[in-house]
């Protein structure tokens, strides 16, 4: 059989395959849809975004950059069909840069850190320093951007930043070299900044640090 003749039935298969799995999402009430991929993973999107994310057949891509004291982070991704190809730069696309229209050269941040969260509230266009701001990162100090000076017993502020790390000072108290990793992210990263939260910025209930990424963090916290 030529080439030519394996074509026609080749896309019509795919395209049997990419509307099967479109059949198993689900919107709910509130216009997010879900997008089951493997291993109990799924990834969101907008409901306004699903014409075009039909379109593809999602994946899930564990990221192949990790911090050493990060956790795992993961995307969904999908081959560019044919009829895309001369919009999309690369063979392969990532589901929220296929959705946020983001052009090359321009990189996607997800406000929440959860690259399978593609919806339009948490998606937004960024430089690199700005996307390198927003990762989420545990240290034994349970603080972002401080680290203990074992010699001196003091803590250490520092903060990266357009692929450099810069000293911020040393501090008697952890908590002190977190507010002012705080400050300086503020004025570097704006509404990109991931900050520390500290027990006695808040009223009521400890129910209201759990956006915190782990109850470690919290402990540290109010300690």
């Amino acid at each position: 059989m030529a080439v030519q003749d394996m074509i026609g039935p080749r896309k019509e298969y795919f395209n049997r395959k990419r509307a099967a799995f479109v059949a198993t999402w689900t919107t709910d009430a509130n216009g997010i849809v879900h997008i089951p991929l493997k291993n109990g993973f799924e990834a969101t999107i907008s409901e306004s975004k699903k014409e075009i994310a039909s379109d593809f057949t999602w994946r899930l891509k564990k990221h192949s950059k990790k911090s050493a004291t990060g956790p795992d982070k993961y995307y969904a991704e999908a081959s560019v069909p044919e009829e895309y190809r001369g919009r999309f730069k690369h063979r392969h696309e990532s589901l929220h840069r296929v959705v946020s229209g983001v052009p090359d050269g321009v990189q996607v941040d997800h406000k929440n850190g959860n690259g399978l969260d593609c919806t339009d509230g948490n998606i937004r266009w960024a430089t690199t320093s700005q996307n390198t701001s927003n990762r989420h990162y545990k240290n034994s100090t349970g603080y972002r951007g401080v680290f203990k000076i074992w010699k001196s017993g003091n803590f250490g502020a520092q903060i990266d930043y357009q692929g450099k790390n810069h000293y911020l000072g040393s501090f008697p108290t952890a908590q002190q070299a977190a507010r002012r990793y705080n400050a300086e992210a503020i004025e570097i990263f704006g509404d990109f900044a991931i900050l520390n939260k500290f027990a006695d910025d808040y009223d009521g209930d400890l129910v209201d640090l759990m956006c915190c990424e782990t109850l470690d963090f919290i402990e540290t916290m109010v300690a």
